[in-house]
């Protein structure tokens, strides 16, 4: 197979890369060289607040419902001092162990109604009583078949890294913010104004920011094992039907 060409543009890009890269360190390039009380902190001693902020499922909002979230969100960051800010959104697997144990639980339930069914239809006195439970059957057999669906398409979707959630991370540059008290002030600010909308949202803990600081310098080392999984929601829809 022959090589491909660079263009004269590429070829000059890849040489300043490959000769800057000679002369420094990683760390020289990257800008962030602390982290302190939720904030990133720069090689100039400037504070960058990091706000994790919470999410919505907007497939249980109404039409009406979304559009005032989204007026109140604009609101938020149409008060904002400072334009310069930052999302960094992260998608969390889920950890489907509790709601595998309860579908599974489920399942053998309904296998052990189902016994019970036929055992009362051999035993049923009347035509009626018999029509009667052979219904019962049936939707005992359409329940469980859903049920075997539901657990398939929820396993092979995690199982492809195609269910996930995702974390919002908001990151902030105020031009004044040289000290932690000034950018924790400023951010508390914020925070309090995504409160005010029904947001939730706080500054990132240490955890969370190592873990964000470890995405950003390898983001392609980074394995979706290093981020805690995130339990199943509560409401989970199976697009099957009887």
């Amino acid at each position: 197979m022959a090589k491909k060409q660079l263009s004269k543009k590429d070829r000059n890009s890849s040489t300043i890369m490959n000769d800057e890269a000679s002369r420094a360190s990683f760390q020289e390039f990257f800008p962030i060289t602390d982290i302190e009380n939720g904030c990133f902190i720069d090689k100039n001693g400037k504070y960058f607040p990091i706000i994790r902020i919470g999410t919505k499922n907007l497939d249980l909002m109404s039409y009406d419902d979304k559009e005032v979230l989204a007026y109140q969100l604009e609101e938020v960051f149409s008060s904002f001092k400072t334009r310069k800010y930052q999302f960094l959104i992260i998608p969390i697997p889920y950890d489907i162990s509790d709601w595998n144990a309860n579908i599974t639980n489920s399942i053998q339930n309904v296998i052990k109604d189902r016994q019970k069914t036929d055992d009362a239809i051999l035993n049923a006195k009347s035509n009626w009583e018999k029509q009667v439970l052979t219904k019962n059957r049936q939707i005992l057999d359409a329940r469980l078949e859903l049920l075997r669906q539901e657990k398939d398409w929820v396993t092979e979707k995690v199982k492809s890294g195609r269910l996930t959630t995702k974390k919002c991370y908001l990151s902030l540059d105020f031009k004044d913010a040289f000290d932690v008290k000034t950018a924790v002030r400023k951010a508390n600010e914020i925070i309090a104004r995504f409160s005010e909308k029904g947001v939730d949202s706080y500054l990132a803990s240490e955890k969370e920011l190592r873990l964000l600081l470890n995405i950003l310098c390898n983001p392609l080392q980074t394995s979706a094992t290093d981020i805690p999984a995130t339990r199943m929601p509560p409401v989970y829809r199976n697009r099957s039907s009887i």
